[in-house]
């Protein structure tokens, strides 16, 4: 995975995974032969499909369209709607994978690949970044706990987290010098948006943050919370080659 830094000195860890489009073909009637129309094929009309919901990003300020453009198009590009990204301020790797991982973390073998089917193990890359670090994994399901998210931040740091997986759970938080700042999962049924800092609080709106339910939400989660993880990190994440990478054998749950 290859991030392009913004001109923030801030990092990010974060997560994702696979959309799938599907199609399917309308079968013809059959032809009535007794009828005077025999010779006709009838097509039936496809049932009109339900708009696609939109957000609408005119309220929102300059940057902030522009990240969530540079995100709804990264993900639909790359499939990728599950996965943990995590994104850290200035440190090396060896840092990020000790405040992240713990000591002594497993190197991944090719023999535990087979593992990673399971449902039970998933695996971090990390990738430097100028003076940071980004780490993915790409079930979504093995997000960094509140107080690791906070340990990434200590020493006046900024980390971030965005998870999306296959139970439609998306989540964002971040810290800033050892503290969170806001963190929830299924951040996007907050009802009160005066919980959700101001600075991140309308990409959050646009997720559905601040309704009553699904049917009210605007925008798409995931996008949502890799633009927020920029806007608070100044870190920009573009894919590229991180499978190449050094990876980190982790147990889900």
């Amino acid at each position: 995975m290859l991030l392009h830094r913004s001109s923030s000195t801030v990092l990010v860890l974060v997560t994702a995974a696979a959309i799938g489009l599907s199609s399917c073909g309308v079968e013809r009637d059959p032809v009535d032969g007794s009828s005077s129309s025999a010779a006709e094929e009838k097509t039936p009309s496809a049932p009109a499909e339900d708009p696609v919901s939109q957000p609408d990003l005119s309220g929102l300020p300059a940057q902030q369209k522009e990240l969530y453009t540079h995100y709804a198009s990264l993900l639909d590009e790359n499939s990728s709607q599950e996965g943990t990204w995590v994104f850290v301020a200035d440190m090396t790797v060896d840092e990020a994978v000790d405040r992240l991982l713990g000591p002594e973390p497993r190197v991944m073998t090719p023999e535990d690949e087979r593992r990673l089917d399971s449902g039970a193990w998933s695996a971090y890359s990390f990738t430097p970044v100028g003076t940071g670090v980004v780490a993915f994994e790409r079930t979504g399901f093995a997000d960094p706990r509140g107080r690791r998210l906070a340990a990434l931040s200590a020493g006046g740091g900024v980390s971030a987290v965005a998870t999306g997986n296959v139970e439609a759970m998306t989540r964002f938080g971040y810290a800033r010098d050892g503290r969170i700042v806001f963190d929830e999962v299924d951040y996007a049924f907050v009802e009160d948006l005066e919980r959700i800092p101001a600075e991140v609080r309308d990409l959050a709106a646009l997720a559905g943050a601040g309704t009553d339910g699904l049917s009210a939400e605007t925008g798409d989660w995931f996008v949502a919370a890799l633009a927020m993880a920029e806007l608070v990190t100044g870190v920009r994440v573009d894919p590229s080659g991180y499978d190449a990478l050094t990876k980190y054998l982790v147990r889900i749950g």
